[in-house]
């Protein structure tokens, strides 16, 4: 891919997620002006089918449903983005997802279950198989709210300021 990003399958990865929370959750908890925590799911879930093809993932993948996989990174892409691999694909990753977001409501439960887990979610369903996001799966995982997610006014303004108004 063009840039690195975080490795949701690996449970090193997953740990530091969860200690980086954690960190804030444990000191905030009780606090009255303190309701939860938002996670961006951009940080922590791939940015399309143009990545997740190293060794661990691939060998996690292949340990979970029994798919062959090639040694590759071209071949193993190749083998995972057509039918009939890639469904099976699309599916183990988007639960990889679903599992650490579970894993996120279990640690604000461990400190106080009144505790909010929004999931900032871009506006862009049709992308949201190849990111890992099932929102069914999502759903059902207790106490999770999914939200637009939002630029912040600097981010436009620094994005658009001075350039022809989209039509």
């Amino acid at each position: 891919g063009r840039y690195k990003v975080a490795n949701i399958t690996h449970p090193e990865v997953r740990r530091m997620f969860i200690h980086y929370f954690r960190s804030t959750v444990r000191r905030y908890a009780d606090h009255p002006g303190f309701g939860g925590i938002e996670w961006w799911m951009n940080f922590g879930t791939w940015t399309g089918l143009d990545c997740g093809y190293d060794d661990y993932t691939v060998n996690a993948f292949a340990r979970a449903t029994g798919t062959r996989v090639p040694e590759k990174p071209q071949e193993r892409y190749e083998l995972l983005t057509k039918e009939p691999a890639r469904s099976k694909w699309l599916k183990w990753r988007s639960e990889q997802v679903t599992e650490f977001i579970r894993e996120m409501r279990d640690m604000l439960d461990e400190y106080n279950p009144a505790l909010r887990l929004n999931l900032a979610i871009k506006q862009r369903a049709d992308l949201y198989a190849e990111k890992g996001v099932d929102l069914a799966a999502i759903e059902r995982v207790k106490d999770v709210t999914l939200v637009a997610e939002r630029q912040p006014t600097s981010y436009r303004w620094h994005s658009f300021w001075g350039k022809p108004e989209p039509t």
